[in-house]
């Protein structure tokens, strides 16, 4: 999923690296699945690749991490529609 993105991105993965400050053979290894990414680094590099925020809990799901809950406090707080007797 993340060579799917850097490369929607036409980014490449020595770009990639640069920008998000890890190594390119790190990055290689990630992308290979030959390395488990941290969280953090599951969130730094899609936050370069300008994933939207939705999008980034399918990364943390494939990287094996539970995901983020992304809701604002409204959106959080919002009341839940509930079936109206008639």
């Amino acid at each position: 999923m993340l060579r799917r993105r850097r490369e929607r991105r036409r980014m490449s993965q020595l770009n990639l690296a640069v920008e998000a400050g890890v190594s390119s053979r790190h990055l290689s290894v990630l992308e290979t699945g030959r390395s488990q990414p941290s969280p953090e680094t599951v969130l730094l590099l899609a936050g370069v690749l300008e994933v939207p925020l939705r999008d980034r809990n399918d990364l943390l799901i494939a990287a094996g991490y539970a995901p983020v809950d992304r809701k604002t406090k409204i959106e959080a707080a919002a009341p839940t529609p509930t079936a109206r007797s008639t």
